[in-house]
């Protein structure tokens, strides 16, 4: 394992967000990406710095964690903290953390076929608008067993958010959630 590439990813998700904190929790050493960024490119919007910023606008959110469901809490900490420098309400940081999360989970349990045990998440806030997208590297499975149970996540997010879009690509799958009203 590269623990270069590691500590990058548990740096990329602290400057990502104001306030995380100046050392990693015990989750995001088990969570940042160890994968080889030649085969999986991060996106090409990078990551700015805290510093580069204008007052009153938060940090875009980038995070890449591994597939794993022990991710998901380090992602509701990160979703929350970057949506209280936001100035989110409480009620608004629970549903977009709700349905991140879920989308998330779905990533990592029903990616087919993934080529990167790799999930990125992108969040941005314009006008009032949050935007998440959460993209993992797996095909889209065209049929659900009924063995697997739920199948709720994806009306649970229509509810919670103003605006949910499944895109599939041959390399992968990607969920962007969109609400309006963040203050």
């Amino acid at each position: 394992m590269d623990s270069r590439w590691s500590w990058q990813g548990v740096r990329a998700a602290r400057v990502s967000t104001r306030g995380a904190g100046t050392h990693p929790t015990r989750f995001s050493s088990r969570c940042a990406a160890t994968s080889d960024e030649k085969d999986h490119p991060r996106p090409k919007q990078a990551v700015r710095d805290v510093g580069d910023r204008q007052r009153n606008e938060p940090a875009h959110l980038q995070l890449r964690l591994q597939a794993r469901a022990d991710c998901a809490r380090l992602l509701r900490e990160r979703i929350r903290m970057w949506l209280e420098e936001a100035g989110a309400s409480k009620r608004e940081i629970f549903e977009v953390m709700l349905a991140t999360t879920e989308a998330y989970s779905n990533a990592v349990k029903h990616a087919h076929e993934p080529t990167s045990p790799l999930v990125d998440i992108e969040g941005e806030i314009t006008d009032h608008t949050v935007s998440v997208s959460i993209r993992d590297y797996g095909t889209w499975a065209r049929k659900q067993t009924d063995k697997d149970g739920g199948g709720m996540g994806l009306p649970m997010m229509e509810k919670l958010m103003d605006a949910v879009r499944v895109e599939c690509y041959l390399d992968g799958t990607s969920v962007t959630l969109r609400r309006l009203a963040i203050h």
